[in-house]
């Protein structure tokens, strides 16, 4: 009873803190902490919220795809252990999983798969491990846009999966890709006025 009241804090602690320190008094003392925190409905929305709410992969980088795939493997085997069958999962792991990716490695996984049918996520994950391996072994790529990535979801898209050199710079005025000096409002405007742009 007293190693449970040392490792617990804040509202956990407070639900047992009037129990008296006696070993008789422990299943009590659980009995509490469950009735009060275990909300298995609650706890597996948690790590379903975990697996949807990582980030795109802004580049192409192993310690990213590494967190992508523990996040989600760590949070499906946590659903798991808590009596939920995640068996008929895989088509909605897979796309949210790819759609985490960055261009080149999504490209690179659909291209690995030897048929139209839809991969497990087994197949996803053994994947991903021999990427980050590649990578790590290889040494980091350089930066490749994610088409995942919220600022460009709603903008044109290239046609081949291929890396770029390096983002342009968005003009303030106008709000292209292209720098302020090159901006056609500023070129346009004759010399008097452009201070007023």
């Amino acid at each position: 009873m007293s190693y449970l009241l040392s490792v617990l804090e804040g509202p956990a602690l407070e639900t047992i803190q009037a129990i008296p320190v006696e070993d008789k008094n422990y299943d009590e003392a659980y009995k509490r902490l469950t009735d009060q925190f275990q909300h298995t409905r609650e706890i597996v929305y948690r790590h379903v919220e975990r697996i949807l709410d990582q980030p795109a992969m802004q580049q192409r980088a192993s310690n990213a795809l590494r967190t992508l795939i523990t996040t989600t493997e760590n949070s499906l085997s946590s659903i798991k252990s808590l009596g939920v069958s995640t068996k008929d999962w895989d088509p909605v792991v897979v796309r949210i999983v790819t759609r985490k990716l960055d261009q080149t490695t999504n490209f690179r996984f659909h291209q690995s798969l030897p048929d139209k049918n839809m991969p497990t996520s087994k197949v996803l994950f053994d994947f991903l491990n021999k990427e980050v391996m590649n990578l790590a072994t290889a040494g980091e790529t350089t930066p490749v846009q994610s088409s995942r990535s919220q600022d460009h979801q709603k903008q044109d898209r290239p046609s081949a999966f291929k890396p770029r050199s390096a983002p342009q710079a968005t003009c303030d005025i106008c709000r292209s890709d292209h720098p302020n000096y090159r901006c056609p409002k500023i070129i346009d405007t004759p010399e008097k006025d452009r201070k007023k742009t």
